[in-house]
């Protein structure tokens, strides 16, 4: 055998070795010798074509893998999230371990979008505000009217830390065509001590009509956008965005439009059953993506913690979270 040919095979080993998508042999996946690419979230063909099935049964996957810690908060960054806590109400208060770990969890963050709150008595969220400041800084939170379309009603709310975080304003989103089980809650904010200004929008999608919801959400961020003249809008929740709920690889949805940039890539599992789905998602508006510090992942409590009661207790969903700058805003 000749050298060149002996250096090429140790080459391609040490390369196989260092580079995932080649030692999953994801050679040949695009038509007309088009590399792998990571847009929105999505591993695709950069010329275009598509990826042959050889290499999706390969799991071919280029686009970054998730933050399971968040990282400290610095001087002039915020850490936003979203956490469905699954039916939260009495049954959970009552619950010592599992609302040390809610409230530990949402200390962690400046700013958290709650999804799944079930309590009619309208006590449980103040009791969790009072268990989050216990772990040293003073949070506060708004929370939107009981939702649904069935009895079965749930709210949304925001979490913050009021040493961080101003709220400019609120309101829910006026559904005329009723294409939302729970119309999304949105919420205008400002970074103390620095220029980012931005609009969160929280959603918490219905899992038989997931597709239908996501594809209509391009609506509510222009609702948001124009309501409080602002291009910064961040949306967040619990979309049910993966599995048979929504084709998270099918790039020409309106969502997966090149305007909106999906921070929880579709390689980050945000749910604590054994089964890997990535329900959760944080996405942004290209004008957002100054502001954004390309720290972006999903809080594993169970691994971050020490812990009597199980993960599921806590709920089936992980927080996820992104990294913000509080002084590059220039929109």
């Amino acid at each position: 055998m000749k050298k060149y040919a002996v250096a090429s095979i140790i080459l391609f080993t040490i390369y196989s070795c260092i580079n995932p998508v080649y030692a999953a042999d994801c050679r040949g996946c695009c038509p007309g010798g088009g590399g792998l690419e990571c847009f929105n979230g999505l591993t695709r063909c950069s010329n275009g074509s598509a990826i042959s099935e050889k290499c999706l049964q390969n799991d071919c996957d280029v686009c970054p893998e998730a933050e399971t810690n968040t990282p400290p908060t610095s001087l002039n960054t915020i850490i936003i999230a979203s956490f469905n806590i699954q039916l939260f109400g009495n049954a959970k208060t009552s619950n010592y371990e599992v609302m040390g770990i809610l409230a530990e969890t949402i200390a962690q963050f400046d700013l958290v979008a709650i999804q799944g709150i079930r309590d009619k008595t309208g006590t449980a969220m103040k009791i969790l505000e009072v268990k989050a400041d216990d772990f040293g800084t003073n949070y506060d939170f708004i929370i939107s009217p009981r939702l649904g379309r069935t009895t079965s009603k749930e709210q949304y709310a925001f979490f913050y830390k009021t040493s961080a975080i101003d709220v400019k304003g609120s309101y829910t989103f006026s559904d005329d065509n009723d294409k939302f089980q729970r119309e999304p809650f949105i919420a205008d904010f400002k970074a103390k001590g620095g220029s980012f200004n931005f609009v969160v929008i929280n959603i918490h999608t219905d899992p038989d009509k997931a597709t239908d919801e996501i594809n209509a959400l391009p609506g509510v961020i222009s609702d948001a956008k124009n309501h409080y003249s602002e291009p910064d809008v961040i949306l967040l929740g619990d979309l049910n965005a993966d599995g048979n709920y929504y084709d998270e690889n099918n790039y020409n949805l309106p969502l997966r439009n090149s305007k909106y940039i999906w921070l929880i890539t579709n390689n980050m599992d945000t749910t604590v059953a054994g089964t890997s789905n990535t329900y959760d998602r944080i996405i942004i508006t290209s004008a957002t993506a100054e502001n954004f510090m390309n720290i972006a992942g999903v809080f594993k409590f169970d691994q971050q913690f020490e812990m009597d009661a199980e993960p599921q207790e806590v709920s089936d969903h992980y927080p996820v979270f992104a990294k913000f700058s509080i002084d590059k805003d220039t929109n």
